[in-house]
């Protein structure tokens, strides 16, 4: 381990401790060693009988570099703590943070982690009503990370990353998942955790048009790769998928189990359902969305998906929002044939 508690319950790193001093282990706090030599990077060692499960001795360069970098960053926010053991949950953050309000954990994750284990960290800092943040290592900024690994850490809609190559901190926000088309975000780069912007990079691909959206729904129509119960309910209602409104094709909400045009026409057929001049509590129906989504998402993140879209159909009219209510204003076109429906194309 590279990081130790000295008599006076202050944290050392391993290249600035004195060998003549006597140190702790932050997790059992049982007594360590110091070794240095010119092989090995000096570190801090347990004693032979001492068997600690709340430390690991095999810390990366990597994670130790970038949990010092971090620690150093948080500094100006309040008290700093390297590996303090959360005694109730016996749970040791990367970093502990602890203001005149609130207490926050940091995580420095630079290598895999189970779902399970993952959910376990965040439960125990939920019941310590702690704030948590998970940031990523280099590993998980330079390979392709897909979809799933966003989501599970996506924290206040963003994700953060240290590289430290660069010595920067970089943050992925502003997901987009257009359909038939590749997940995209902007990267912000920052010097400091928290702090000002330095740089900003558009990860950006064009986004198919709306025509070559509706043929690529077209082709999935007549491949019959279209779920049966999806075309029995507008069957039901006389309604036929490719003459569907424009703005169906319009989505590109990140996060869905399904395709964003899917998910269009769901919300569709239940303001179908509820009726014109009717109403429906945004809580009722919020959670009738809330399956569409993955499991891995917090809630805060998937109402605040649900709310932009509704966002959208109060801008045209479709429905009024109140603070508890949706009140069904009208229901959209639906095109007599496709001809009808691209004579109408958006520009």
């Amino acid at each position: 381990m590279f990081i130790a508690i000295d008599a006076h319950h202050h944290y050392i790193r391993a290249d600035q401790a004195n060998k003549k001093a006597h140190y702790y282990c932050p997790g059992c706090r049982e007594k360590v060693v110091l070794k240095n030599g010119d092989v090995k990077r000096n570190h801090f060692a347990h004693l032979i009988d001492t068997q600690c499960h709340s430390f690991t001795e095999n810390e990366s360069f990597e994670h130790l570099v970038g949990k010092l970098a971090i620690a150093a960053s948080l500094k100006k926010y309040g008290e700093v703590l390297l590996e303090s053991v959360i005694p109730n949950i016996t749970q040791r953050p990367d970093i502990l943070l602890k203001t005149a309000n609130k207490t926050y954990a940091f995580e420095y994750q630079c290598s895999p982690i189970s779902w399970q284990r993952y959910m376990e960290r965040n439960e125990g800092y939920i019941s310590e009503h702690i704030e948590y943040y998970w940031i990523l290592g280099e590993k998980y900024f330079s390979t392709k990370t897909g979809q799933r690994t966003m989501m599970k850490f996506l924290n206040h809609k963003k994700i953060l990353f240290y590289i430290p190559k660069i010595q920067k901190f970089v943050q992925f926000e502003n997901f987009r998942k257009y359909d038939f088309s590749s997940m995209q975000y902007d990267q912000i780069f920052q010097n400091e955790i928290f702090g000002q912007i330095v740089d900003k990079k558009f990860k950006q691909q064009k986004s198919p048009s709306l025509g070559k959206q509706l043929m690529k729904l077209q082709s999935l129509i007549f491949g019959k790769r279209i779920d049966v119960k999806l075309i029995a309910s507008l069957y039901e209602q006389q309604y036929q998928l490719i003459q569907a409104p424009w703005w169906i094709h319009q989505g590109a909400l990140f996060g869905l189990r399904i395709s964003n045009w899917q998910w269009r026409i769901s919300i569709l057929l239940l303001l179908a359902k509820i009726g014109v001049h009717n109403f429906i509590q945004r809580r009722q129906f919020n959670q009738k969305l809330k399956k569409y989504f993955y499991d891995t998402l917090d809630d805060t993140y998937i109402d605040y998906c649900i709310n932009q879209t509704l966002y959208e159909l109060e801008i045209i009219n479709i429905i009024n929002i109140t603070e508890k209510y949706i009140i069904i204003l009208h229901l959209p076109k639906w095109y007599d044939s496709l001809e009808e429906k691209l004579a109408e194309t958006p520009k």
